[in-house]
């Protein structure tokens, strides 16, 4: 069995325990954010481009970028 049949295996167990986490801290840490920034590389840009549109939809100041981009130009 290779690593990825493997980890392919394993997401509907990933998804049970991520079902079963208490969010209530973190989302209220984004609740009170001004500005949401995600930041990524690859899949997890992917990822991140997804999250700042559902948050921009859900009316929140979000942006994604790639990480190169987060590292070379930061916050300035």
């Amino acid at each position: 069995m290779t690593a990825l049949l493997r980890m392919i295996g394993s997401q509907a167990d990933a998804i049970d325990r991520i079902g079963g986490l208490d969010l209530a801290g973190p989302a209220e840490v984004l609740a009170q954010a001004r500005r949401i920034l995600l930041v990524g590389t690859g899949t997890s840009l992917h990822a991140a481009e997804l999250g700042a549109m559902m948050l921009t939809q859900a009316s929140r100041d979000a942006y994604a970028y790639p990480a190169a981009t987060w590292a070379r130009w930061g916050a300035g």
